[in-house]
């Protein structure tokens, strides 16, 4: 959009990022340390992604609409690694929504990671809807950041493939700052969506919350566990 470029937001593809946004990419492409679970899969998506989308928001702007990126996996028998990377700077607001497909009856690997930075005074709202095939296997993992007085909400909706396990790892790494984790979980026949999430409470006066329902149907499983770890310098969380 041209009005939202004027003012330095970029939301492009991965390679476009790269090639034009170097300076960026440099900062924020890989370079915080590796997740404490779904380590070997956040490696393996960056080191051999196979195409993703990057938002940026500069410091102090608000994008005033919601974003929205499609990933398609348009050929059976594939192994697909796209990465999104979001980086709101300090004082910004952004929506972002992103959905996720594949035909029915195509086997293929999805092993898709997102990566949130929230920086201070910052508000992300991120949501994602994977509606993968039937014959699909989602294999992928986020992290999001939270500096200080940030606010980020995540909404993850698992409707499709056949089997998914998502990994999703929050660090509270400022004062103030807050987090919402959100799911839905719709599965039928014989899907199995694993869930696992880490919130990790590294300074003091924030919060983290968690909400995620399931439905199941015929012979579905679904499976949820999680790890809340409040840091012993970290004072008057909730």
């Amino acid at each position: 959009d041209d009005d939202l470029a004027k003012v330095g937001v970029v939301f492009c593809d991965l390679a476009t990022a790269i090639e034009r946004h170097p300076e960026l990419m440099r900062r924020f492409f890989g370079q915080r340390e590796t997740l404490e679970t779904h380590a070997h899969f956040w490696a393996l998506a960056h080191a051999a992604w196979t195409g993703g989308t990057f938002l940026y928001v500069p410091a102090g702007v608000a994008a005033d609409r919601t974003l929205i990126a499609r990933v398609a996996l348009d050929r059976p028998d594939v192994a697909a690694f796209p990465v999104t990377l979001v980086v709101a700077e300090e004082g910004s607001s952004v929506t972002f929504f992103e959905e996720v497909g594949s035909p029915d009856g195509a086997s293929g690997w999805f092993g898709g990671v997102v990566d949130i930075v929230a920086g201070r005074g910052s508000k992300v709202r991120y949501a994602n809807l994977q509606q993968l095939g039937d014959g699909a296997w989602n294999i992928g993992a986020q992290r999001v950041e939270v500096g200080q007085d940030a606010n980020v909400t995540t909404l993850n909706a698992e409707v499709g493939s056949s089997v998914t396990k998502l990994g999703v790892d929050v660090r509270m790494a400022g004062k103030g700052g807050t987090s919402r984790l959100l799911g839905l979980l719709a599965a039928g026949d014989d899907q199995h969506i694993d869930i696992n999430s880490r919130q990790d409470l590294l300074d003091s006066y924030t919060t983290s919350d968690l909400l995620y329902l399931s439905a199941l149907y015929d012979r579905a499983r679904s499976a949820f566990y999680g790890v809340t770890k409040v840091r012993s310098e970290a004072k008057q969380t909730s």
